[in-house]
């Protein structure tokens, strides 16, 4: 590429890129091209044209060369978790809302410790076997197993952007806490009372062996060493402890479908896109067992209006002017649910061995 990344006139400076000669996820050097000249089309703050490669042994797929640490940053000047984050919704109320609710509650608290009110103890009887009525409840907390008794579960939320999923557990009985590398969402979440250090997931390094849970949602794929990271997460666990973690597919339907204007894509914020037998490999090897996936509804249709409205600005199209993709049929949206390795988003949970989950 020349004397640095370019979108238009506007370089990533050469001194702020780096090579990247082997597979971040395997170590392999053999590779193929999967696109070249990506932009930032998402957010378009991040200046710079990138190419992503795909790993010849385990089809992971990684940007080279990529910004370097020192100045990611400024791929994040306008992101999302910069913004003001979301009033929490209203419980529903009255009648048969109510009822519902209820039941919800009881399955929230036997299975994740919390302390939601009011609750039936009939919610715990139906959840283990009403998958479709569980199955947002255990999204909601990520999948995760039943927390230890004793003392609140304790789980870290790393890179918790605006720190809404950690307020919303906290209010539910967890001792939920965070990290984050952007400063303005430090500062955010410190003034809402919440505890977020400033940092990757080395910024807890002191708190080895204290978390019930470790949460990684949408970071793998941001981070210079994502083995690091996972050999961290297991680090901070307790014997038996949990890691909930979720990032895009490369091999997803959409991923084909879209190509280089696939939302999940998202240059260069993204340096390094799973696919599910490399993500199943790398947690293993950062040692990491108990592994299992989980398909979670409503993501395909997600990422196609994305992804549509990616494809319209490639094309120079102005997206707020074209009506939206037509519905999914049926047999797209049973695909993109039941076809466990095609899925828009990898979502797994593992457990760190020597102990006993749950209680």
């Amino acid at each position: 590429m020349g004397a640095g990344a370019m979108t238009g006139e506007t370089f990533w400076p050469e001194a702020d890129l780096e090579r990247v000669p082997a597979c971040p996820v395997c170590g392999s050097q053999a590779r193929t091209l999967l696109h070249d000249r990506l932009r930032d089309l998402a957010f378009g703050v991040a200046p710079g044209e990138w190419t992503l490669w795909s790993c010849g042994a385990c089809r992971s797929a990684y940007l080279d060369p990529r910004p370097t640490e020192a100045s990611i940053g400024r791929a994040y000047e306008s992101y999302y978790t910069h913004a003001a984050p979301a009033a929490p919704e209203p419980g529903a109320q009255g009648g048969l809302r109510s009822f519902v609710r209820s039941l919800a509650n009881g399955y929230r608290n036997a299975r994740y410790r919390a302390r939601s009110a009011p609750a039936s103890a009939l919610g715990a009887l139906l959840g283990p076997v009403a998958p479709p009525f569980r199955g947002p409840i255990d999204a909601e907390f990520r999948f995760l197993g039943p927390m230890p008794t004793g003392k609140p579960p304790r789980v870290l939320d790393v890179g918790c952007g605006d720190g809404a999923w950690i307020a919303r557990v906290r209010t539910l009985g967890w001792d939920a806490v965070g990290n984050d590398p952007d400063p303005k969402v430090v500062e955010s979440a410190a003034l809402r009372g919440l505890e977020v250090r400033a940092g990757g997931i080395g910024a807890w390094n002191d708190a080895a062996g204290t978390f019930d849970a470790v949460s990684m949602s949408h970071v793998i794929e941001h981070l210079h060493d994502p083995l690091d990271a996972l050999a961290r997460a297991l680090a901070l666990l307790r014997p038996g402890g949990f890691l909930y973690l979720e990032t895009p597919n490369i091999d997803a339907f959409g991923a084909a479908e879209y190509g280089r204007a696939w939302r999940g894509l998202e240059p260069p914020r993204h340096l390094v896109l799973f696919n599910r037998a490399s993500l199943s490999g790398a947690v293993r090897r950062a040692g990491f067992d108990d592994v299992r996936f989980y398909a979670k509804r409503s993501v395909h249709p997600h990422l196609r209006m994305a992804s549509e409205t990616l494809a319209a600005r490639l094309r120079g199209e102005d997206p707020t002017s074209k009506p939206a993709p037509p519905r999914l049929r049926f047999r797209e949206r049973l695909r993109a649910r039941t076809t466990s390795d095609r899925t828009e988003f990898l979502t797994l949970t593992a457990r760190k061995p020597g102990g006993k989950a749950g209680g």
